[in-house]
């Protein structure tokens, strides 16, 4: 996130893979904590909108 300081970083996090919602929510949550730091100020957007594609 040091790269990109002061502007906005969009993600999808993807599938629980069967894990669960609980599951899924965990391991989000571990790797923003992994990622970001107090002194950072990149403002990190997380998707949460899926939609699946219409055949």
């Amino acid at each position: 996130m040091k790269a990109i300081p002061g502007n906005y970083y969009n993600f999808h996090p993807g599938s629980h893979v069967g894990q669960g919602v609980g599951k899924g929510i965990g391991m989000i949550a571990d790797g923003l904590n992994r990622a970001l730091f107090p002194e950072q100020t990149t403002t990190v957007l997380l998707e949460t909108m899926a939609e699946k594609a219409r055949r």
